[in-house]
């Protein structure tokens, strides 16, 4: 099977060294790699070429694509997929890169047994790329990410957030298109709608091993961001009109969106007669 690793590049083009280093001692060569800039200012085009060249030094087949104007990252994957010719799509940020020289062998053949999203655990750190910190926090979720329990793991993301990284998670491409790829209403949030939407119907796995070191920093772990607070919003009226997902797991995302933005919802919470009457009310219902 081919193997597609796409960067999306915004301004970053330096961290892109380490990504690309990791990617030329691959063992496994039935590979592509695809750039797309997301219209970084400015173009840095002597480090872009040093980038090449150390792709050309090792015979990788590898395309670069710039976007006229910044369109974010939802968009940006979706336009790097249709330009992709690989059966697997990986994502590799610019800063992160993979563990060994066996880690996109070891993805393929995941995928070659039937799997339309492979998960993986990965090393965080933030700036010093081989001072590694803790291993990315699924491990005390394990149980959620049991094979064949999609229907638990979908329960807990709806009602608790997204656990599942979209740093270390690959796809089918042929099922990323049949579920119509990315939702573009989103400008970052690609990886959480598109779980809600399929976790009922892939055939998921995860690997409880770390796969890639994953650099803090990015959109999702760099603090509170406005456009990242609007995608949240724009989920919790896609889910409620668009997504055919179950009614209880519209109640269960509800709860959990309320509970996490709505801080009169959280005041009420956090008034013990109010909990222990929602608690009681909770138990009627079941009687």
């Amino acid at each position: 099977m081919k193997v597609s690793i796409i960067s999306l590049v915004y301004n970053n083009i330096y961290p892109l060294f380490l990504s690309v280093d990791s990617l030329v001692r691959q063992e496994y060569r039935n590979l592509e790699y695809i750039i797309l800039e997301d219209s970084s200012i400015p173009v840095e085009v002597e480090l872009l070429q040093k980038v090449f060249d150390k792709l050309d030094e090792f015979d990788i087949d590898y395309k670069y694509c710039r976007n006229d104007c910044n369109i974010g990252t939802v968009r940006s994957f979706n336009r790097a997929i249709s330009e992709a010719s690989g059966d697997i799509i990986v994502a590799l940020s610019p800063g992160d890169f993979f563990l060994n020289k066996n880690v996109v062998g070891r993805i393929a053949s995941e995928f070659s047994a039937g799997v339309d999203i492979l998960s993986y655990s990965s090393l965080l750190y933030r700036s010093k790329p081989y001072d590694m910190g803790e291993t990315y926090k699924q491990s005390k979720r394990h149980r959620f990410f049991l094979a064949g329990n999609n229907v638990r793991l979908l329960k807990y993301i709806v009602a608790h957030g997204n656990i599942i990284s979209g740093a270390s998670t690959s796809y089918r491409k042929k099922f990323l298109l049949d579920n119509g790829g990315f939702d573009e209403r989103f400008i970052f949030l690609e990886d959480y709608p598109f779980f809600i939407k399929t976790l009922a119907t892939a055939r998921f796995r995860y690997i409880k091993e770390p796969l890639i070191h994953y650099q803090l920093g990015g959109v999702s772990t760099s603090g509170p961001n406005p456009k990242l607070l609007k995608d949240y919003n724009t989920l919790f009226n896609v889910i409620n009109a668009d997504y055919a997902i179950d009614v209880k797991l519209k109640r269960m995302f509800n709860l959990g969106y309320r509970f996490t933005f709505d801080s009169r919802f959280k005041a009420f919470l956090s008034h013990p007669i109010m909990v222990t009457a929602l608690i009681f009310e909770k138990l009627l219902r079941r009687i």
